[in-house]
């Protein structure tokens, strides 16, 4: 098997498992929204029949005859349609609060002007 063959077969398993894993009302959350956050090392090993056997193993360890990789993904609560219209609107305000606060490029000076 071709090493980018193992490497999507690898990343489809993982992602697949850390799907299946969580709980009625969680997802997956960047690291800043997310209530619990893990590193784990996942590891491919090629067993003696040819087959692929993908686990995960406590990050610094030792793998011997392993590929391996730093798995990082976030957990939280699914946020409801009003929290994320609300999330949403946040976004938004301060998106526009940002914008009014720049300068027109009339208003702008050129660095010499500045030091003046």
């Amino acid at each position: 098997m071709k090493a980018g063959s193992e490497l999507k077969l690898f990343v489809e398993n993982t992602l697949r498992d850390i799907g299946s894993s969580l709980p009625e009302g969680y997802e997956l959350k960047n690291q800043e929204e997310a209530e619990v956050y893990f590193e784990l090392t996942g590891t491919t090993t090629k067993t003696i029949d040819g087959k692929i056997d993908f686990h995960f193993a406590a990050t610094g360890g030792e793998h011997s005859n392993e590929d391996s990789a730093l798995v990082s993904f976030g957990v939280g609560k699914k946020l409801t349609s009003a929290e994320e219209a609300e999330k949403i609107i946040a976004l938004l305000k301060s998106m526009a609060v940002g914008a009014a606060n720049m300068q027109k490029p009339e208003e702008k000076k050129t660095a010499k002007e500045s030091l003046k």
